[in-house]
């Protein structure tokens, strides 16, 4: 992880002032919210990331 501080920072302030819950769903949530979250405020990359894996040919939430 290499992201500033100030500019996680900043990104986090944007993104709790832009954000606004209504009419939104888990998928609108996630996308929206929660992956702006991770790369934009916390600096992860998306290498960190795996989106659904499998266990036995079956999905897991």
């Amino acid at each position: 992880m290499t992201a500033d501080y100030e500019e996680c920072r900043k990104n986090l302030e944007n993104l709790i002032a832009w954000y606004k819950p209504e009419h939104s769903n888990e998928a609108d949530t996630r996308f929206k919210v929660i992956d702006r979250l991770l790369f934009e405020c916390l600096g992860w990359s998306k290498d960190d990331v795996m989106m659904e894996e499998h266990h036995n040919g079956e999905y897991t939430d």
